[in-house]
C-alpha cells in the first residue's frame, strides 16, 4: 500500500467527469477506470494498487472513501494542482 501513497492523485478527473452509478470497488478493480483517477509513474504501480484495493471489501473501500473526503482539503489540492 505504500506505493499507492507515492503516486500522484488525479482528483480533477473525479470532479470533471463524475462517476455515476460507480462505487469505489468498480473503480479499484478496473485498471482503465483506476488510471482515470490516479496518475501512476510506472505501469507496475497501477497493477499493485489495483490488486491491493480490489482485494478489500466494499465496506472497507467505503470507509477509505469517506475518510478521504473527510480529511482532504480539496480547495488546497486544486490550488496546488493548478500551480503545478
Amino acid at each position: 500500500m505504500g506505493m499507492m501513497f507515492q503516486e500522484s492523485l488525479s482528483m480533477v478527473g473525479v470532479f470533471a467527469h463524475g462517476v455515476p452509478d460507480l462505487v469505489l470497488k468498480d473503480i479499484a478493480c478496473n485498471e482503465a477506470l483506476l488510471e482515470r483517477f490516479i496518475i501512476f509513474g510506472q505501469r507496475h504501480g497501477a497493477w499493485a494498487v489495483r490488486d491491493a484495493l480490489c482485494s478489500l471489501s466494499q465496506g472497507t473501500l467505503q470507509w477509505i472513501e469517506d475518510t478521504l473526503y473527510a480529511n482532504v482539503d480539496f480547495f488546497k489540492l486544486f490550488h496546488v494542482v493548478r500551480e503545478g
